[in-house]
């Protein structure tokens, strides 16, 4: 019996959500953005939020981050419910990159745990590079210490996910 009940443990792990929107409701004064949006995400799954412009999608996404607050319904990371953002990464349609400072410092600066503690250059050229080989292997071989700005539009959208990547959230 122990071999079966490990067996329906594993199981039950795997197909258990790591993330649960359930009947998120948001507005914006007199207009409703959100009503009653169910998500459900479980291990190993990839999902796209697709609809048209105005269709709540981003606004979505902001609230399961965190960066926007729901009127109505519930959250939940693995079972915990008002989740931390760092537990999850996001890649947004507006690209947040610094223009002026390297491929490798935009991948690696976000997720230093002190601002003012010393940058640390071949620990910051090593994690970019593994995390932008993950997207790209060719832009992290020549490009982490390019200035973001010389990239061109979706060699910068390969740095975003690298980040997001390389950011340690249980969900990205």
């Amino acid at each position: 019996m122990p071999v079966a009940r490990e067996m329906m443990t594993q199981e039950t792990n795997a197909t258990a959500s790591v993330l649960e929107a359930r009947d998120i409701e948001k507005s914006f004064g007199a207009t409703q953005v959100l009503r009653g949006a169910n998500l459900w995400i479980r291990r190993r799954e990839i999902h796209a939020l697709l609809g048209g412009n105005g269709a709540g999608k981003s606004t979505l996404i902001r609230i399961i981050y965190g960066s926007h607050r729901h009127d109505g319904g519930s959250i939940s990371i693995d079972g915990g419910l008002d989740p931390d953002a760092k537990a999850i990464a996001v890649v947004l349609q507006e690209l947040a990159l610094l223009p002026h400072l390297s491929v490798a410092e935009n991948i690696y600066l976000p997720h230093r745990k002190r601002a003012f503690a010393r940058l640390s250059e071949a620990e910051c050229f090593a994690e970019a590079r593994a995390a932008l080989a993950l997207v790209d292997e060719s832009l992290a071989a020549h490009a982490l210490d390019w200035p973001v700005a010389r990239l061109d539009l979706h060699e910068r959208q390969f740095v975003e996910i690298a980040r997001a990547l390389s950011s340690g959230a249980r969900l990205r």
